[in-house]
């Protein structure tokens, strides 16, 4: 062999070797845009979310009636958000309904086309999300059933009425001694009410609210039922089974607050929306005091208020025990193991957003409940996140009031466009 030929032989093994490295590099680069994209679409870059067009399939239109003391403002907050990231209109009380409360329709009533702003009616994609009394024929003309999802969320019974007696103060009104121990302020409250029930139909003593007073009885009974009274929610249990059917029919998710995430993985199946959309942080918890950090009753006294708060909101229960029994059957339907899964993914998520904002749990009062403290969180160090980073934060931490007005003025501003 010439030295020639020698020589060519070698440059184009050179040549060779050359391409295949160019090629192994290209595949490389290729390969980690790819991931790149696919991690910016998992959620793993939080703060350059996509504003892309919605995928097709995703639901743009939902109710949520939210109820009283079962975690509803944590999961309105994650559809405020979801709102104002799809410029999805929201359907607000409107001004002649506003008092002093202008995110609350009224209680007194079922709610109303009359009772929503008309500019917002006219829009396609709609969320309704707030306290309200359902009113199907109603609540189907603003938001169509067929093209969106219905949803609620439940709380156990006697967790959700010692939640009201602490929130709303009751333990004064009726001057009992256990001051700071909700739970045993629930037990000696629900002991009072059973012995005085006939004596306390009107409830005058708790003040003149409507929505204060729905939740001194079957508060889900009353606000799911539209042809009830107060009265009648107390006392009238005849309507119960019918409440239950009619609500199997309406609502394609009824949430559990003791499986809130489980539930929340059930509302992502149906509305396919993104993991990343339910990222959450818990919003008005109470501040726990001493004797909430282990029960102020023995046992025999825990396992004696169970029963009584049972039984004092025997229409709540049962409504309660049978949605409790769906959502299982709901999760058992899409496989515990895929459900537990998914769980997993949305705790670690809430932990990468929580890092990411330098979130810092915090107890703060709001100025209509001056006497309680609740759970919220805040920012430690905003001079380290950018202006989209913050603003992302931020949304985080609204309180539902304030959700509510930030929300009106954006959508204010679009509407007239």
């Amino acid at each position: 062999m010439t030295t020639n030929t020698q020589m060519q032989l070698t440059v184009r093994k050179v040549e060779t070797t050359l391409f295949c490295i160019s090629v192994l590099v290209l595949v490389a680069l290729i390969r980690n845009l790819l991931e790149t994209q696919l991690d910016q679409e998992s959620g793993n870059n939080h703060f350059l979310r996509s504003k892309a067009a919605h995928p097709e399939g995703e639901t743009r239109s939902l109710v949520f009636v939210k109820t009283v003391k079962t975690g509803s403002t944590t999961v309105q907050n994650i559809l405020y958000r979801k709102a104002l990231h799809e410029n999805i209109t929201v359907l607000f009380p409107a001004k002649k309904n506003k008092r002093r409360n202008p995110h609350l329709f009224s209680m007194l009533l079922p709610i109303q086309l009359s009772h929503v702003h008309r500019s917002a009616l006219r829009e396609k994609d709609k969320f309704l999300l707030n306290h309200f009394r359902m009113n199907y024929g109603s609540v189907n003309r603003m938001v169509n059933k067929s093209e969106a999802v219905y949803v609620t969320i439940l709380r156990d019974i006697p967790d959700v009425l010692e939640s009201r007696v602490s929130y709303f103060n009751f333990a004064k009104h009726l001057t009992l001694q256990s001051k700071r121990c909700p739970r045993r302020e629930a037990l000696e409250f629900v002991r009072h009410m059973l012995r005085n029930k006939k004596n306390h139909l009107n409830f005058t003593k708790f003040g003149s609210g409507v929505f204060t007073k729905s939740t001194l009885g079957n508060g889900y009974y009353f606000q799911l039922q539209p042809d009830l009274t107060l009265s009648d929610s107390r006392d009238d249990l005849s309507r119960v089974e019918d409440t239950i059917k009619t609500m199997d029919k309406q609502f394609d998710v009824v949430m559990i607050t003791d499986q809130f995430e489980e539930s929340l993985i059930v509302l992502k199946n149906y509305t396919s929306w993104p993991l990343d959309d339910f990222a959450y942080v818990m919003k008005m918890q109470r501040k726990p005091a001493n004797c909430r950090l282990k029960s102020s009753l023995t046992h025999s006294e825990e396992k004696d208020y169970r029963r009584l708060a049972r039984e004092y909101l025997a229409a709540d229960e049962r409504i309660y025990q049978h949605f409790k029994e769906k959502l299982r059957k709901q999760i058992a339907q899409l496989g515990k193991k895929y459900v537990s899964q998914k769980v997993r993914q949305l705790r670690d998520l809430n932990k990468k957003v929580a890092k990411e904002c330098q979130f810092q749990k915090t107890f703060e009062q709001l100025s209509y409940k001056p006497g309680n403290l609740f759970s919220n969180v805040k920012v430690t160090n905003k001079s380290t996140l950018t202006e989209e980073q913050l603003q992302y934060c931020s949304e985080f931490i609204l309180s539902d009031r304030n959700f509510c007005k930030y929300l009106t003025k954006i959508q204010n501003l679009r509407l007239k466009n």
